[in-house]
């Protein structure tokens, strides 16, 4: 079968660690035989978006990459806060003509698109224009969050509706959307995996040492990208009861100063690390390396972190959030609270 993946979540040139997720899901399916090919638009800022740094790693980008042996289209689509009921509109317009172009190449079977919104409802749009079936797979705050708010939530149920079938990541998110209405036997969980190769028990000493980490005493360990819904402030006053502990926060994000400063007015700042964003090796590493994973995240589709120390042999505690409850075994493996 031929399929032609559409999202804005993938890996690229600038960006190698974006959307890893989605990456590792199409290549263990091109593994199985099937022939993808990934149309991935990246944005192009526009107005005071231009100032922003968070917008800029794309605008050097290379208009195709490869990832892995999947040939990758980086369509750009104009961008700029204030622009989000218009981006469906705005991502169909700078990928129709490239998926024309593809079509006359070679017809694919089906558009696979991840994240329901804006990419799935743009997916959507160029399904209906250019008649092909349409599967859509929800990963977390897409159907808890941004469903939830008006224009948008018109928009995904009308994506939705056009689908063929709808993968979600959990079941969680498989109840929420048959709630709102879909057909029991349209929606499919296929949760998230994990490379066995990468995310494996290490020795721990070893990769502390590699990683500069303290040798003595328990080390926490929390992953995710440092935003208020992460809640990973919620750790930092673990330490004041742990006095002999480390937490490390491994991620980056707007939140990151104000962890800090919060770590230094609880006392703790000397105990708290925060290296940044890791490559998947050190990540893995850091798995190894640690004591306990905590997840204290306020929402989740299924948290690949979890899996990941799971694989690591690092045990876990976490928050309740989408489907954590659907991957824990049993304590002292893991706890959820």
């Amino acid at each position: 079968m031929d399929v032609l993946t559409f999202t804005t979540l993938f890996p690229n040139p600038a960006q190698p660690r974006h959307g890893l997720f989605v990456a590792r899901r199409l290549a263990a399916v091109a593994r199985e035989g099937m022939r993808l090919r990934v149309i991935a638009p990246v944005p192009r800022p526009v107005l005071h978006a231009r100032l922003q740094p968070s917008y800029a790693p794309g605008a050097s980008l290379p208009a195709r990459s490869e990832w892995e042996g999947l040939p990758v289209l980086h369509p750009r689509y104009p961008m700029a806060p204030g622009l989000g009921l218009l981006q469906p509109r705005l991502l169909t317009r700078a990928c129709r003509d490239v998926l024309a172009q593809q079509l006359q190449a070679r017809r694919p079977a089906l558009i696979d698109a991840h994240y329901l919104y804006p990419d799935g409802v743009a997916a959507a749009r160029l399904a209906r224009r250019f008649g092909l079936p349409l599967v859509l797979t929800a990963r977390g705050s897409d159907v808890n969050h941004i469903l939830a708010l008006g224009g948008y939530r018109r928009q995904i149920l009308r994506a939705l509706e056009h689908a063929a079938r709808v993968i979600t990541v959990s079941d969680a998110l498989r109840q929420a959307l048959c709630a709102e209405g879909l057909p029991e036997g349209k929606v499919v969980t296929i949760r998230n995996g994990v490379d066995p190769a990468l995310f494996r028990p290490r020795e721990k000493a070893a990769c502390r040492r590699a990683l500069g980490w303290p040798q003595e005493g328990p080390v926490l360990l929390s992953v995710g990208h440092l935003v208020a819904h992460k809640r990973h402030h919620l750790l930092l006053p673990l330490l004041r009861a742990l006095p002999g502990a480390h937490l490390v926060i491994l991620g980056d994000g707007p939140e990151r100063a104000g962890l800090r400063r919060a770590a230094e007015r609880l006392g703790v700042g000397e105990r708290v690390i925060l290296p940044g964003e890791m490559a998947p090796e050190q990540v893995a590493r850091a798995y190894a390396a640690a004591d306990l994973l905590l997840h204290p995240s306020a929402r989740e589709g299924i948290p690949n972190v979890v899996l990941e120390a799971m694989a690591c042999g690092c045990p876990v505690v976490a928050a309740p959030a989408g489907g954590t409850a659907e991957v824990l075994p049993a304590p002292p493996l893991a706890v959820l609270v």
